[in-house]
């Protein structure tokens, strides 16, 4: 592993760095692998190699990093630079030539170490909004080159104006089965800031009794900025004995979705809240944890009074400490049980009715969990839809035929708790529709026969070069999967924008247009093959 302070990274903006997210942040189902820094809301910012090497790889999607360059380092490090608007011509035109070889404008594909060299401040890109982006800004991650172990970049002298200690919100206590480190029961304390630290509202000792967890609801804010933003350490003494110690270092992508018995599941998705268990599960494989320390499960066999201190800390060295007390209520040398209506997570369990199955494999969840499942007006309600899934599991609902004949445009949809209908597809079985979920909640059987509107929405009868054509497609239910732009029978390179569902066709140099009449084909299908053809025909001068 390379040595951080052997490195000499500059900042990849040539503006103050403000963030607005930072490394080992919680997110639903990921831990945050970079930094997002801002771009006072808009596009176009200049974006500099942090150091010399070569552009390894460049990824452009609708979804995730959405237009995203690599850059290789000879110091052992990968710097990347995501949901970025464009390049500078020299990597612009290898991406293009790319993009018209595939005929597709989502690609990914690797460089080799000659093809594109860069220089330490050279302009490698332009910051954007796309792929999964909410606004504009640019995320930015060093990786670790050989392991693609993404590495938290302020411990590279990425100059972050930070002298605001973090906030500790409320404490949570958690009740453990001493074998699975399941939660029996759950209990918050309130805090109160003192001038030195966080204390109790009460500040008397906390009853406890058999095997304890802690819980911290903390963020991290900057100088600069009101964001809420993730803790790089967190550290638990019991008895001024160090017990617990989880820090924002280094992360492991083939781990990260763990994030879900790290985090409080229930508190971060119905209250949007940032709870740290500071214990570790048995099936937690994070590399975030001092392991040499135990796993953090408290377990007292006296009637003794107890001191406990949390300490948070960020990565500028910032800290907010919490005080407080405990004390077994009762002294119990039994283990506490498992509730009775709890499947046991190693079994397979199969729920067969009239209208749907459902079939849960060994180890779908991380923990023994009880289903409840009822199906009224052809709506199906599993819950808890809080539930965190480890792996996929096969839902299957019965067709009725009669509606529609076409079996293939029937699809699962899912209902979110804001009413929001998201499609979660299905295949076609022998009278089922069946498909793979990673989640709970309400479901239902929809019938999408409807193709993609296509909209002229910028286009004129005449157009000229470096000028776009531009189209809205919109899909009512199962959403836009492909589309395909043709002129002259040619394909031509076409982006569309899932945020705005504009698609831009740029009438640039790559698009190799002779002047005159020009016809313009545009298909746009959705995820159930619905297909929707649109001609336009314009001048080219």
């Amino acid at each position: 592993m390379a040595q951080h302070n052997k490195t000499d990274f500059r900042s990849p903006l040539g503006i103050p760095i403000i963030l607005s997210g930072n490394f080992g942040e919680l997110r639903t189902n990921h831990f945050h692998t970079g930094l997002d820094i801002k771009t006072n809301g808009s596009i176009n910012y200049r974006i500099y190699a942090v150091d010399s090497g070569y552009v390894s790889r460049i990824k452009v999607s609708h979804w995730g990093y959405g237009k995203a360059i690599y850059v290789d380092h000879p110091n052992g490090y990968t710097s990347v630079y995501a949901h970025l608007d464009h390049f500078p011509k020299k990597i612009e035109q290898i991406l293009r030539k790319k993009q018209y070889d595939k005929q597709t404008e989502q690609i990914d594909f690797t460089l080799n170490k000659d093809e594109i060299l860069v220089s330490k401040g050279e302009v490698i890109a332009y910051s954007g909004n796309t792929g999964g982006s909410s606004g504009p800004h640019l995320h930015f991650e060093i990786r670790e080159t050989v392991t693609e172990f993404p590495v938290n970049p302020q411990l590279f002298g990425i100059k972050v104006k930070d002298h605001t200690p973090p906030i500790i919100r409320s404490l949570k206590l958690y009740t453990l089965n001493s074998i699975s480190k399941q939660e029996i029961k759950e209990k918050r304390v309130q805090l109160i800031k003192t001038k030195e630290n966080y204390v109790t509202q009460s500040n008397l000792p906390i009853k406890v009794n058999g095997s304890l967890g802690f819980g911290l609801s903390v963020i991290d804010k900057y100088d600069l900025a009101h964001n809420k933003c993730g803790i790089y350490s967190i550290k638990v003494w019991l008895d001024d004995k160090l017990i617990f110690f989880q820090k924002m270092d280094v992360l492991d992508f083939s781990y990260n979705k763990q994030i879900n018995i790290h985090k409080d599941y229930t508190a971060f998705h119905e209250l949007k809240e940032s709870v740290h268990k500071l214990y570790i599960h048995p099936e937690n494989e994070l590399p975030i944890y001092d392991r040499s320390l135990g796993d953090g499960v408290i377990s007292l066999n006296d009637t003794i009074i107890h001191k406990i201190k949390i300490e948070a800390k960020d990565a500028a060295g910032n800290k907010a400490l919490l005080n407080f007390e405990i004390m077994n209520e009762l002294l119990i040398d039994k283990e506490i049980g498992y509730k009775k209506n709890k499947i046991p997570k190693s079994n397979k369990l199969s729920i067969d009715e009239e209208n749907y199955t459902l079939f849960i494999d060994s180890n779908t969840f991380y923990n023994d969990y009880a289903i409840e499942h009822s199906m009224s007006n052809n709506e199906l309600n599993i819950t808890p839809s809080n539930l965190p899934a480890k792996n996929k599991f096969i839902l299957a609902m019965k067709l009725n035929s009669n509606l529609y004949e076409d079996t293939s445009k029937f699809l699962i949809a899912f209902q979110d708790k804001n009413g929001k209908i998201k499609n979660r597809k299905g295949i076609y079985e022998d009278g089922w529709i069946k498909t793979k979920l990673n989640h709970l909640g309400n479901f239902t059987l929809m019938i999408d026969s409807i193709a993609p509107e296509i909209k002229a929405k910028k286009v004129n009868k005449l157009m000229t070069e470096n000028q776009s054509l531009k189209f809205t497609i919109k899909d009512n239910l199962s959403g836009v999967e492909d589309y395909k732009v043709t002129i002259n029978d040619k394909w031509v390179f076409s982006s569309y924008n899932y945020k705005n569902s504009v698609l831009t066709i740029p009438l640039d140099s790559y698009a190799n247009l002779k002047k005159g009449e020009q016809k313009c084909v545009i298909e746009a299908s959705d995820e159930r093959m619905n297909k929707q053809i649109l001609s336009y025909t314009f001048k080219y001068n």
